[in-house]
């Protein structure tokens, strides 16, 4: 077969045109697939603005993330976070007394503020993450790096953001797992009323300190987890337009048992008991926005010694209670519609 100059063109330009038509295939198939990008966060500038025209790194876990994690609480979605240290002096991250979980964004000792809507928590450095349900948890937005300039010195090393839920779904959820753990969680939302309860039993826990270097192991002791019981309650109401009114109520109890190591006979207990309470009115509407909260934590530690299996004495062994007040005013602005 002979290969003239005119056919080699024909063959040459049908194969041009194939190709072409099968890139705009191609194309048109691509231009039909979607994605979602660019989230909006409040925390870092203190407003709404787009993840990538924020200045700042921000990791956001959405309510998806949080519920798919299987997590009980605040402190249990943030633990496994990339570039935040968690630590838990109780037993499954729980308070013991005025030690309390620990969250420290990239090391920074005492340098991470936590925000609930915007709002302080730390209070002598304490802010009780395991007393904020799962289920209350809208995101939870954590800025890694300073926000001394937005926030004060508490925010040297980050910040952590948990927004709550404004509308709730009407909904009964019961738990069970090891250590005789149970929770039972129930929330309602009607319109302009909101609300979410919770009952979490921890259950029992034994050997939760190992033995000691050089000791004999009838000279050490140990403790085991007697019980844990946590109740809570949180409300809103939508009072008018833009302007709610929120409450929420904790109670946390957690009792430890010292014995030898080789025995079943305990010499002492250790009782704890956290309350948080705490008032909010907001008002967010027409680029205002404003807040005064109010809020109490008290913790009480009772510790009882045991002789001969007789509770010999009770002591009020630690006791305290803080206040916390907090009040903002802030409008946004768009300087450039102002020009003429």
């Amino acid at each position: 077969m002979k290969w003239n100059g005119r056919k080699a063109f024909l063959i040459l330009a049908v194969f041009s045109c194939s190709f072409l038509n099968s890139q705009q295939n191609v194309y048109a198939e691509e231009k039909l697939q979607e994605f979602v990008l660019d989230p909006m966060v409040v925390t870092a500038q203190g407003f709404a603005t787009k993840d990538l025209e924020t200045p700042a790194l921000v990791e956001v876990f959405n309510e998806k993330e949080i519920e798919d994690s299987g997590a009980n609480n605040a402190y249990d979605v943030l633990q496994d976070t990339l570039g935040v240290t968690a630590s838990s002096y109780g037993f499954n991250g729980t308070n013991q007394g005025t030690m309390t979980s620990k969250i420290m964004v990239r090391g920074v000792q005492d340098g991470t503020l936590v925000l609930v809507d915007g709002i302080p928590m730390n209070m002598d450095g304490r802010y009780n993450l395991d007393d904020i349900p799962s289920d209350a948890i809208e995101r939870i937005e954590v800025v890694k790096g300073g926000g001394s300039v937005l926030y004060g010195s508490e925010a040297t090393g980050g910040v952590i953001n948990i927004i709550t839920k404004k509308q709730l779904r009407n909904k009964i959820k019961v738990a069970t797992g090891n250590y005789g753990k149970e929770r039972y969680d129930i929330s309602i939302g009607s319109g302009k009323f909101n609300l979410l309860a919770g009952l979490e039993n921890r259950g029992e826990a034994k050997n939760l300190k190992g033995l000691g270097y050089n000791k004999a192991p009838e000279k050490e002791s140990v403790y085991d987890y007697g019980k844990g019981e946590r109740q809570s309650i949180r409300w809103n109401y939508l009072l008018s337009e833009g302007l709610t009114f929120t409450h929420s109520y904790s109670e946390n109890e957690n009792r430890y048992l010292k014995r030898k190591y080789l025995s079943h006979t305990y010499n002492q207990m250790n009782d704890y008991k956290n309350t948080d309470n705490s008032f909010l009115l907001d008002y967010d509407k027409d680029g205002w926005k404003a807040y005064i909260s109010y809020g109490t934590q008290e913790k009480d530690n009772d510790q009882t010694n045991i002789k001969s299996g007789v509770r010999e004495l009770i002591n009020n062994y630690n006791w305290r209670k803080g206040h916390n007040t907090n009040m903002k005013l802030q409008k946004q602005v768009n300087l450039l519609s102002c020009r003429r």
